[in-house]
């Protein structure tokens, strides 16, 4: 379930970043707290982020890698 609700959190990012929806606000206090608490996963985060926007051409909103870390965090949980 938690892989199925990564990928479709990427497919719909994507989307997003494609048809230029996104919200680009990010919420600060929650990436602060991302970065101390789950370094291995904000970065893992960061660098999906980079291979997107090299994939894609464009740049990526930061609250990208708030939402991929979660996830990333998630899944790190279930093994």
């Amino acid at each position: 379930m938690n892989h199925q609700r990564l990928f479709r959190h990427l497919h719909q990012a994507i989307q997003r970043i494609q048809n230029n929806t996104y919200n680009e606000e990010e919420p600060y206090s929650l990436k602060k707290v991302l970065m101390e608490e789950y370094p291995v996963c904000y970065n893992l985060s960061w660098k999906l982020i980079k291979i997107m926007q090299h994939s894609l051409q464009t740049t990526i909103p930061d609250s990208e890698a708030v939402y991929l870390t979660l996830h990333m965090q998630r899944l790190s949980r279930t093994k």
